[in-house]
């Protein structure tokens, strides 16, 4: 692993955990263990990083997304695990969040270079589920009326916000919660009784 690499891990980690205003590059240097000059080799400016930082975080589920929708049979409802597997995964960790959730709290004071990538990750999440949400339906997979993308908007936001509360909360079931209804409300199982 690189020492850029490292840096964007530790970062990450400390804005999920702290926020973007709750770190520092002596913070960021701790963490990797490397003086906090090292960094402003790699990022000259905390927004560079924090750029950097969701930017990396985006293109995870990029990858994984354009990798779905190249197939020549696209299975949607495998499709759709493999795109909750990664949420699924950050949400039974006690305490974890989504970093641009965390950053989301924070959008207004954010430097703009890092809002932007922010708005991009909301706004591709969407477009993702509205399609996947419309390709299922088409397929029968999925079972619901209304609009994909309006459906897709109220998905990522149970999913956003059961992050936060269950953060809050320090409650594993709310995530859970919200995902097996997130299930029930695309027609893939009952709903979970609240």
């Amino acid at each position: 692993m690189t020492t850029e690499d490292r840096i964007l891990d530790a970062c990450e980690s400390l804005i999920q955990e702290r926020g973007y205003f709750g770190f520092s590059f002596a913070d960021v240097a701790g963490e990797v263990g490397i003086r906090k000059a090292s960094i402003y080799y790699y990022f000259p400016a905390k927004a560079e990083l924090g750029k950097k930082v969701v930017n990396r975080y985006r293109n995870r589920m990029r990858v994984v997304c354009e990798d779905w929708f190249e197939a020549e049979n696209l299975d949607v409802g495998e499709a759709f695990k493999a795109f909750m597997e990664p949420i699924v995964t950050l949400g039974r960790k006690p305490g974890a969040a989504c970093l641009c959730g965390v950053l989301g709290g924070e959008f207004q004071s954010l430097p703009k270079i890092v809002r932007d990538e922010v708005s991009e990750f909301f706004e591709e999440h969407q477009r993702t589920l509205a399609l996947l949400f419309e390709n299922g339906r088409n397929d029968g997979v999925f079972r619901f009326d209304g609009d994909p993308k309006a459906l897709a908007k109220v998905a990522f936001s149970m999913i956003e916000g059961s992050f936060l509360i269950k953060r809050t909360q320090n409650d594993l079931s709310v995530f859970d919660d919200a995902v097996a209804n997130l299930d029930a409300m695309i027609g893939t199982s009952q709903p979970r009784p609240l």
